[in-house]
């Protein structure tokens, strides 16, 4: 009867091994192929490896003990017990699995809307770990994103960019003001940006008696953007302003101010 059960644990001990083996044979086909990263397998191993010892555990005793029923129902027990106060340890290494699996985080950059944030945090995916993914912003900076939370996010995929918002007021405006504005928009849409794409998108965001609200999106050609670079956008983007609006417009004031997010 021993040698019976020792039979059938070492039977249990081989299939798990030749599990996780063909399983990690067709997880190293799919890198290949792109279909999920190495951060992917990881998971997937890593979770075989537990479904397995527990298996193996849980056969010896069951088949070492006389009241196998009784142990059976302690299992349970233990394994609910274990699974609620280890679930929200659990859960990021879940949906990181559900992540390497879909097709649109293998984008080169990310808009993420998380519930209850109300900024949006947007850049370039940077990587996909076992419990964060991490997205890096056109200024350099790196967001730490829980993955479970970003299941729960609203994904777009939408390539690096820096918004700016450009609001002119003047003092005294002429009759041609909608003009010298339309001027303006499709001035600040074919200005020419070093480190910049040329595909500059202009909007008009707000326009009152004698105040006026731009949007312009940008997209760098290369990331982080130096402090330096978007200065001297800046810096154009006030000379073409002041330029075009000339004496008939009197200036009060230029802000441009400067964000990453969703578009407009």
């Amino acid at each position: 009867m021993i040698l019976y059960n020792l039979l059938v644990v070492a039977a249990i001990v081989l299939l798990v091994i030749t599990v996780r083996y063909i399983t990690g044979r067709l997880l190293r086909a799919l890198i290949v192929r792109g279909v999920i990263s190495p951060r992917g397998r990881e998971i997937i191993i890593r979770l075989i490896d537990l479904v397995g010892f527990f298996a193996v555990i849980s056969t010896t005793i069951l088949l070492f003990s006389p009241q196998s029923w009784i142990v059976l129902v302690l299992i349970g027990i233990f394994a609910l017990i274990v699974f609620i106060a280890m679930f929200d340890i659990i859960k990021p290494y879940i949906a990181g699995l559900a992540i390497q699996m879909s097709p649109i985080f293998r984008a080169k950059s990310l808009d993420i809307a998380i519930p209850g944030y109300n900024n949006i945090i947007g850049g370039k995916l940077v990587k996909t770990d076992t419990q964060y993914l991490v997205i890096q912003d056109v200024f350099g900076n790196e967001y730490y994103v829980r993955n479970d939370i970003v299941l729960h996010s609203i994904i777009r995929i939408t390539p690096i960019y820096v918004r700016l918002t450009v609001e002119i007021t003047y003092k005294e405006i002429s009759k041609d003001f909608a003009s010298k504005v339309n001027e303006i928009i499709q001035a600040l849409g074919s200005l020419k940006t070093p480190l910049f794409k040329e595909d500059i998108k202009v909007s008009l965001l707000e326009a009152s008696s004698k105040r006026v609200i731009i949007g312009l999106k940008l997209h760098p050609m290369s990331c982080p953007v130096r402090q330096s670079d978007l200065l001297r956008v800046v810096n154009d983007i006030i000379d073409t302003v002041k330029n075009i609006s000339g004496k008939d417009l009197v200036l009060e004031d230029v802000i441009v101010k400067v964000s990453t997010g969703l578009g407009f």
